[in-house]
């Protein structure tokens, strides 16, 4: 493992990320359910690989070897915390842009002359 021989650290770092998004989830500050799911596949994922190294003397089990390509052996808590990275980066990403697209739609908006209604009326 890359991080071999550093458990201590490794430990700590896994738990204050841990508790910090339980933290977000219980205080409602990660509400919506796409973000709900991601932190919570991160969360499985560290709380999986926390386990392994405090009952496997500091090791993670990794079973998982992609034989066809040279590829790094993992395991599932290693898949959880992975794809839970990409998608929480993916939604924030994609709010941003939605986000951003919003502000210069409605500043188009304030600037752009007023249509009149459809039946005629103002």
């Amino acid at each position: 493992s890359m991080m071999e021989g550093k458990t201590i650290f490794l430990v700590a770092i896994t738990s204050i990320v841990i508790i910090g998004l339980i933290i977000g989830l219980l205080t409602k500050k990660i509400r919506r359910a796409p973000y709900v799911v991601a932190v919570s596949l991160i969360i499985g994922g560290g709380i999986g690989n926390l386990l392994d190294r405090l009952f496997n003397g500091g090791a993670v089990v990794d079973f998982i070897d992609v034989r066809i390509i040279n590829f790094a052996i993992f395991n599932f808590a290693d898949i959880c915390a992975v794809v839970g990275g990409i998608l929480l980066c993916l939604f924030v990403i994609i709010d941003e842009v939605k986000e951003n697209r919003q502000k210069k739609l409605s500043k188009s908006g304030d600037s752009a002359p007023e249509k009149p209604n459809a039946d005629g009326n103002d």
